[in-house]
């Protein structure tokens, strides 16, 4: 599959998902952004969520620390 392809998948998935680099969010698609609450640019350098699923946008904003 292209870069295109997979891109898409991640874009359009129902979950939340993320890419972590040294500990840091690079990347968060539009999904985790309604999960959590926040605009996708303000996830961008905040340290990585734990494994933990949210349940409410207000918890899910707890566990992200300011980067």
């Amino acid at each position: 599959m292209s870069d295109s392809v997979h891109e898409s998948i991640v874009e359009h998935s129902n979950d939340g998902i993320f890419v972590a680099q040294d500990g840091e969010i690079v990347y968060a698609n539009q999904r985790l952004c309604e999960l959590t609450g926040y605009a996708p640019g303000e996830l961008a350098g905040r340290a990585k969520l734990i494994s933990s699923p949210p349940t409410t946008a207000n918890w899910s904003r707890a566990i992200i620390s300011p980067g």
